[in-house]
């Protein structure tokens, strides 16, 4: 009896484990107008001098079709030279299941702007998701993008976060828009945490202005107060 029952449990969790993921589950609000959907990206920067940065990141994004794979710009925080070459990867089918035969990987096109290229030896279906996760260690903080939940039309986003953790608040300072600033303190290492996060964000459904609405997309520019560093823009 016991045995069946651990196993049953063992079915549940793994079940539930998979649904993580799952196409319905996506809310009818952040499909519509939609092409992808951003299920996770979760940001984690430890700054401890100036010149010692380590960012990890995990990005987790449905595709409902192969047209919206195709034109989705990865938009790392980390400078597009800086990318890794190595970095885990999963693919999952409609149903949150992970397909172990696929996996995905960065590329760079002929004008840079960098893609997501998934690489599978059987047909996939869409839609599909694709989680990413890596870590990179930068030298300077010039090296560090402007974050960017979004910065596509027709790609909305279920659950963002930044957490931004140094040991001196006169290294850095910051602009945000649309992302509120949720925790400024102080942890038991004496580090100093900020934490922004978004969640439900609708696409933007693009118009027939040729004019990006730079304003209308949730962006958070992390800059050097010790070094001139320009705003990037989308």
């Amino acid at each position: 009896m016991s045995r069946l029952f651990l196993f049953l449990l063992f079915v549940l969790f793994f079940n539930s484990a998979n649904a993580q993921w799952n196409v319905n589950a996506i809310s009818d609000t952040l499909l519509r107008n939609s092409t992808a959907v951003v299920r996770r990206y979760a940001t984690d920067i430890k700054v401890f001098e100036e010149d010692e940065i380590v960012i990890a990141e995990n990005l987790v994004i449905t595709f409902l079709d192969d047209d919206a794979l195709s034109h989705f710009r990865f938009c790392s925080i980390v400078n597009d030279s800086l990318i890794p070459k190595s970095m885990e990867s999963k693919v999952f089918d409609l149903d949150g299941k992970r397909i172990k035969q696929a996996n995905a990987s960065i590329l760079k096109d002929s004008i840079s702007i960098t893609r997501l290229r998934l690489i599978s030896p059987i047909k996939l279906r869409f839609p599909l998701t694709i989680e990413l996760e890596y870590k990179n260690t930068l030298n300077s903080i010039s090296n560090i993008r402007s974050w960017k939940p979004t910065a596509d039309f027709g790609v909305s986003v279920e659950n963002a976060s930044l957490r931004l953790t140094l040991s001196d608040t006169s290294l850095i300072s910051y602009t945000c828009n649309r992302i509120p600033l949720l925790l400024k303190n102080v942890n038991e290492d004496g580090l100093y945490v900020f934490l922004w996060e978004i969640s439900h964000f609708p696409s933007i459904k693009k118009g027939s202005s040729l004019e990006l609405p730079l304003g209308d997309f949730p962006i958070i520019t992390i800059m050097s107060k010790r070094k001139k560093s320009c705003l990037e823009t989308i």
